[in-house]
């Protein structure tokens, strides 16, 4: 940061001004080699842990630098504050924020985890957004606030607690959305478990009708899709995943060797060569964690909704309740 004391501005200049276009280029980059990554995992027929290092970190760091090199570009390479206002000096114009129209200022988190000051006017639109890219950003923020708290009508109040609002809201949303989820995971875990003791205790052998064969969209894994009759007529189809040496094998095949219950031929599973389904929340883990999150993203619904929110203190690493937006 830098001053002119004569005319009482204040400079801001951007450390990451020309930082865009490399963020950009290694975008591509890496994007390029998600896609070269999943051509090799395609002929290769590589494992699952392999697949997800060829092709998914690379995208995820692709789209990352992406979104780094677009956001870098369109941050001010420098902000100046007057008597008047702010100006905001970007690469194609300059904006210009003068300190009657500025209402409320807040400040976050990013999506890269940067600090973010957001400013808006009196209808709660958004003027600007400035990073910690800025040197002397908290200094840039201090300054905001003191012109900000300097207003004497409740403009600012209110778009805090609008905000607040919208944002309580959408945690409550989520919060449902998220028992739901956990009641249905330990519906799922029930009825596994139901499954397994059937198998276990009244499955018989017999023989399915293959109605597919297929490779999943990841290229790697095999699946057989079969049909289970039971001498009584009943019916059901399942989708299974198999290991690759034994679906090699069913080619040209008219039936597979299962075991199956005769009341409930939903429930059944090939006598060799079928996979166990990966699932990263086992029994009643998921629903546990789905139903403890719910809980807290209403919690959070209740809290805003009064105009408060959870503060992590920037500084101190503390953790406080405070209005929704007087953070810092």
């Amino acid at each position: 940061m830098s001053t002119d004391a004569a005319a009482e501005v204040f400079v801001y200049p951007s450390r990451r001004a020309n930082h865009g276009v490399g963020y950009l280029i290694a975008g591509v980059v890496f994007c390029g080699v998600a896609v070269l990554g999943l051509l090799l995992a395609i002929k290769a027929q590589v494992d699952q842990l392999a697949l997800q290092g060829l092709t998914t970190m690379p995208a995820i760091i692709g789209v990352m630098g992406l979104i780094a090199g677009w956001r870098a570009l369109r941050n001010p390479r420098e902000v100046r504050i007057g008597q008047r206002g702010i100006v905001l000096f970007c690469r194609n114009e300059t904006r210009k924020c003068p300190w009657e129209e500025i209402a409320f200022a807040m400040t976050d988190v990013g999506f890269f985890r940067e600090r973010r000051l957001r400013i808006y006017d009196a209808s709660g639109h958004l003027m600007a957004s400035l990073t910690d890219a800025l040197e002397g950003f908290p200094d840039l923020v201090a300054r905001v606030d003191e012109r900000v708290a300097a207003r004497t009508d409740d403009a600012g109040a209110r778009i805090r607690l609008g905000k607040a609002r919208r944002l309580g809201t959408v945690c409550g949303i989520f919060g449902l959305v998220f028992i739901a989820a956990g009641g249905f995971l330990a519906w799922q875990a029930r009825e596994d478990a139901r499954a397994k003791r059937l198998l276990r205790n009244s499955a018989v052998p017999g023989n399915a009708e293959i109605v597919e064969r297929f490779i999943a969209p990841n290229g790697v894994t095999a699946r057989l899709v079969y049909r289970v009759t039971s001498p009584d007529g009943l019916s059901a189809t399942r989708n299974a995943e198999v290991e690759r040496a034994v679906w090699d094998t069913l080619k040209g095949q008219k039936t597979v060797p299962v075991i199956y219950v005769p009341d409930e031929p939903s429930i059944s599973r090939l006598v060799v060569g079928e996979r166990k389904e990966s699932r990263q929340l086992e029994g009643y883990i998921g629903p546990i964690l789905g139903s403890a999150m719910g809980l807290f993203l209403i919690g959070m619904s209740i809290l805003l909704w009064c105009g408060y929110g959870i503060d992590l203190d920037s500084k101190t690493g503390r953790i406080s309740i405070k209005p929704y937006g007087t953070g810092r």
